[in-house]
């Protein structure tokens, strides 16, 4: 490569590196919500709000990582001195445009997170008004700041392209709202890290139950880590001399960030297929149970329980409000215990211990076909 001057350049190249990470991770990722789309869809035949966010953050995190691949190729991960103008302008232009897709995958993967424990904490007032906060405050912030990012310059082109006429904010404006969208994204990941552990603590059910749910759901710590790194690095974003190359760290960690937290949300609904993929399916007796213990339903719908799932998990929740796309392909399932959708990883047990009372009641009429003895 040459320099501006014409001069060659032996100058760094982190290119490769970034490359690597990224599509290393974004190939885990694809794995892991592969997983639990074929798990929604093959196994259980059942989606949620929690499903559609998960996917769109990975559609989002995809353009992220697409752009960031096309400014490598422009010249991201070298010194501005050993680009062109035009190669410098691109650079900058598909890196920039990247943040904001960044920005709202990592936006959307929470809220995943947050539509799901909303299904366990269904009859929780308090903890829901708290849930619906944090989704709320997460919209809002991470919004504002994809305003920032592409609102800081008159025309927008000018943030990449310097000899557009216009004007632009001071750099440090962006860069403190950054720190603050940082620090805050940092705190919401060990929130809904470590929140979930302390609603599984409080329930009815085996200790080591709650152990492996807690250890699920904590995942989200890693993401955390990486949070805190990425913000430690937000400091480069007033060195516009040279953006393409003092960019490099914070664009690796922003990518493995949003990686790691669709990951951590697509992990806990895999429970059924994990069940199938080790072998624990019933025996011919209890296909043969469940076959004529099947009953009507409000007199329409049919009562089944899944021949892949043992009856004493934690399977089902009747909350239709963060699980209203139950209905997949004109039918819905309704399990043995009477109620209808699916929480994944085993939780009936959450539903049955945060109820009380007489759960199900039936009603049986006995009538003889003897005629009277006289």
């Amino acid at each position: 490569m040459f320099s501006m001057d014409g001069q060659l350049s032996n100058q760094p190249n982190d290119s490769i590196m970034l490359l690597s990470v990224m599509w290393s991770e974004f190939s885990v990722a694809a794995v892991i919500l592969t997983a639990r789309i074929l798990t929604r869809t093959l196994v259980i035949s059942s989606w949620g709000w929690d499903d559609m966010s998960i996917c769109l953050s990975m559609v989002l995190a995809i353009m992220d990582t697409s752009l960031l691949t096309a400014s490598v190729r422009h010249g991201l991960g070298k010194h501005a001195t050993s680009l062109t103008e035009a190669e410098y302008t691109n650079a900058n232009r598909y890196n920039w445009i990247s943040q904001g897709c960044h920005v709202m995958s990592t936006n959307f993967g929470k809220v995943s997170v947050i539509l799901f424990l909303l299904r366990i904490v269904v009859n929780s007032r308090s903890q829901r008004v708290f849930l619906y906060t944090v989704m709320a405050m997460l919209m809002v912030i991470n919004s504002v700041c994809v305003f920032t990012i592409f609102g800081q310059c008159t025309p927008t082109s000018r943030l990449w392209d310097q000899d557009i006429t216009g004007y632009c904010w001071p750099p440090h404006y962006q860069r403190d709202y950054a720190f603050f969208q940082g620090s805050f994204s940092a705190l919401s990941d060990g929130l809904l890290a470590i929140y979930p552990i302390f609603v599984i603590w409080k329930l009815q059910m085996s200790r080591r139950t709650k152990a492996c749910l807690g250890c699920v759901l904590a995942l989200g710590i890693v993401a955390m880590i990486a949070a805190i790194i990425k913000t430690i690095f937000l400091a480069s974003l007033t060195a516009r001399s040279d953006y393409t190359y003092d960019t490099i760290s914070l664009t690796i960690w922003t990518n493995t960030e949003q990686y790691l937290i669709i990951i951590a949300a697509c992990i806990p609904p895999l429970g059924p297929l994990l069940k199938i993929a080790m072998g624990k399916t019933p025996t011919a007796q209890q296909s043969s149970s469940n076959k004529y213990a099947s009953k009507h339903y409000s007199g329409e719908q049919q009562i089944k329980h899944p021949v892949f799932i043992p009856k004493d998990s934690l399977l089902s929740t009747n909350e239709s409000r963060c699980y209203p796309l139950r209905e997949y392909k004109g039918r819905s399932r309704i399990w043995g215990d009477g109620s209808e959708g699916m929480v994944d990883l085993d939780f009936r047990e959450v539903r049955a211990s945060q109820l009380s009372g007489i759960m199900k009641t039936t009603e049986v009429h006995i009538e003889s076909n003897k005629d009277p003895v006289e």
